[in-house]
Parts: C-alpha cells; sequence; structure tokens
C-alpha cells in the first residue's frame, strides 16, 4: 500500500532549466566505450569526457526532443579518496 505525503502540482513555468543541466545520468565502466557507440549512431556530443575532480569521467549527449543525458564513469578509488579529505 501507497501513501501519499506530498501533493505538488508545477506548471513548465514553474520550472527553470539550467543550460547544460543533464536530467538523466548513466553510471558505465567503459566511457571512451560508450562515447563511440554514441558518435557511430549520430548521436549530437555536447561534451567530450572530461575528467572530474572527485574521480569521474563525464560526457554529455542531447536526444532527438533535445533533452541532456549525461554519462559517467567513476574512479571509486579516487572518488572516495576525494571525499575523505
Amino acid at each position: 500500500m501507497m501513501k501519499r505525503i506530498w501533493d505538488i502540482t508545477l506548471t513548465v513555468s514553474d520550472l527553470k532549466k539550467r543550460k547544460g543541466e543533464p536530467c538523466i545520468n548513466f553510471l558505465v565502466e567503459d566511457l571512451e566505450g560508450m562515447e563511440k557507440i554514441l558518435v557511430d549512431n549520430g548521436v549530437n556530443i555536447l561534451k567530450s569526457p572530461e575528467d572530474t575532480q572527485w574521480g569521474g569521467r563525464i560526457i554529455l549527449f542531447s536526444d532527438h526532443d533535445g533533452n541532456v543525458i549525461q554519462v559517467t564513469q567513476i574512479d571509486w578509488r579516487e572518488y572516495f579518496r576525494s571525499s575523505a579529505t
């Protein structure tokens, strides 16, 4: 049984989309391999693989409707090391 906790109604004008903000994030083990698959299938890459300070590598692409999607590969050792400092 589900219990409704919030009853929120938003209109499109209530949501302020920030430029380049991902709406979906996929976690992968091989970012470069995923990028090759996307490019080979004609996907519009918005941002080539980029390293983060927390041990991630990220690319951004858009789907046919213009939604921004992020794909992330994480070096978990670096992630936990940077999180501990």
